[in-house]
């Protein structure tokens, strides 16, 4: 828990761990009393609703609290054995406005740990200490706020245009009705025949060979045992459509895939600018972050977006493409992305979910199962 203090070697442009994070060294300035204690945790909160039963239905949703000390190192920081599930609320509603009865007892206990502290041993020096907590933030299944959902929806966009999938697709008649009334691009406005009308290709539309080849190219893929879920169970059987993806599929398409499996198709400015959204998610979501690189990458997304919106309408520049300019700058006051996005929240989730044995009694499953695993553990 001293690691921080006691070993961690410092370097002022990197960013390896929230303790490098411009939030980090700002609670130190502001509270020296607490940064003086190595000892003091760091703490951060997050909740989130579940199906105890492992589908989607919000039949039955209960909402887990967990907390997580960021004093450990980069290998320990974040990982299932150091995640404290401190707060299980039953289902079978969601406690909506309630939740904060349910905290209650929890803040309570934090804010007591802040302000009095609590005798504690420490077994490695052998000597007592007072020690204190600071929850320094929250994580939140938010899609304005973590980068996990920002990444999917900008890529679920891009691929319902390239592919026309139904419901998914930003380039529909209403857009293209839009740039007429804007009296820009007119080679895509609509064009009229008596009682019909058509939609002019434009230079992102895949032709139906394209869909097909873009969809053999992803069933063909393997990925390393736990890099990514089998994509190619996704694709349907005729290869022009993309169903049930995860948000990690997301991720591994638009960084890693994308631009390898429509290199060739279409215009080359679409590719070039897909390539460039594609490895600035890259840089952005690295494990070691310069604060060089954040303030060049914050450069280039602006430049970025400007070549998307000479490519695609004005449909497809939805809230959730725009929160993109702000990553950066929320990397360099939170530290890389691993200690702050859902993933393995998403993943301890699944870990819960295996506990429930008895489904009449989901909840006493979960908790039982929890602490078995965590006198296991230690």
């Amino acid at each position: 828990m001293r690691w921080h203090k006691a070993t961690y070697l410092d370097e002022t442009n990197v960013l390896r761990h929230p303790v490098d994070s411009e939030a980090w060294k700002e609670f130190d300035k502001n509270h020296t009393w607490f940064a003086q204690e190595p000892h003091n945790i760091r703490l951060g909160l997050t909740t989130d609703g579940f199906n105890p039963f492992g589908n989607m239905s919000t039949n039955y949703n209960m909402w887990h609290v967990i907390l997580f000390p960021y004093n450990l190192p980069p290998w320990k920081c974040f990982t299932d054995p150091f995640m404290m599930m401190s707060l299980l609320i039953p289902g079978p509603q969601a406690p909506g406005k309630d939740i904060d009865v349910y905290l209650r007892p929890l803040v309570d206990e934090l804010k007591e740990l802040w302000s009095d502290g609590v005798e504690t041993f420490d077994a490695s020096t052998g000597e007592c200490f007072k020690m204190h907590d600071a929850v320094l933030w929250t994580i939140n299944d938010f899609p304005a706020y973590d980068v996990m959902h920002i990444e999917k929806n900008i890529c679920e966009s891009i691929l319902g245009t390239l592919l026309n999938i139904d419901k998914k697709i930003k380039d529909t008649e209403k857009a293209r009705e839009d740039l007429k009334d804007m009296n820009i691009r007119k080679e895509l406005w609509l064009q009229h025949d008596d009682s019909s009308y058509t939609m002019p290709s434009a230079c992102y539309n895949m032709s139906e060979k394209e869909k097909r080849e873009f969809g053999e190219f992803l069933q063909c893929v393997k990925c390393p045992d736990g890099y990514a879920s089998n994509i190619s169970r996704c694709v349907s059987t005729d290869g022009v459509k993309l169903a049930k993806l995860k948000s990690h599929d997301y991720h591994v398409l638009l960084q890693r895939l994308l631009p390898i499996a429509i290199r060739g198709f279409g215009n080359k400015d679409v590719y070039l600018a897909l390539i460039e959204l594609g490895h600035f998610f890259q840089r952005l979501c690295c494990k070691t972050l310069k604060r060089d690189d954040l303030e060049q990458l914050e450069r280039d997304i602006v430049i970025i977006l400007c070549k998307l919106e000479m490519i695609f309408p004005h449909a497809f520049f939805y809230i959730m493409v725009h929160l993109a300019v702000h990553l950066p700058r929320e990397a360099m006051y939170g530290g890389p992305v691993q200690y702050r996005w859902m993933y393995k929240i998403e993943r301890f989730l699944c870990k819960l979910k295996r506990y429930v044995r008895n489904k009449a009694r989901p909840e006493g499953s979960i908790v039982e199962g929890y602490i078995i695993d965590e006198c296991l553990t230690f």
